[in-house]
């Protein structure tokens, strides 16, 4: 057994099987468009702002399965399988140094979007593997406050 030492973060590796219409990995920056989807359909797109949307802090990566009928969760190292995840559980955070690996069991009519100008996706098959992982290059963002009266 090893003895943590400070600032080290527990790796936790699990597996999810879902059957859905797609999964979501989102910043914070990204989180009230994205991640928030689940309150949008709760309270109504137009009841969302910046108080009751799904917020995250920038350390984090969301990630959110979008309308699953079937969700497990398998951590790994042998332990059992974990019983059906809750409705609650279909969206979470991550740490953002995690590195996430996202792989089609079957072949279906799935599209990658978000990482190409292409609107109509990337296809992807059972032999692809998609990888989430940090970047070396930081993004610098510039919020531009005016006013439109």
């Amino acid at each position: 057994m090893h003895k943590a030492k400070p600032g080290y973060h527990t790796l936790k590796k699990f597996a999810e099987y879902a059957i859905g219409n797609g999964v979501i990995v989102s910043t914070s920056f990204g989180a009230y468009g994205y991640y928030s989807y689940l309150d949008r359909i709760t309270v109504g797109k137009r009841n969302i702002n910046s108080n009751n949307g799904a917020q995250f802090s920038d350390n984090k990566l969301g990630i959110c399965h979008i309308i699953p009928t079937f969700l497990v969760r398998k951590p790994s190292l042998g332990y059992k399988k974990k019983p059906l995840v809750r409705g609650s559980d279909i969206r979470y955070t991550v740490p953002n140094q995690s590195i996430i690996k996202i792989s089609l069991t079957r072949n279906a009519d799935v599209r990658l979007y978000g990482t190409t100008e292409n609107s109509r996706g990337i296809a992807i098959t059972s032999d692809d593997e998609i990888l989430i992982r940090p970047s070396r290059r930081t993004a610098k963002i510039i919020r531009l406050n005016y006013d439109r009266t």
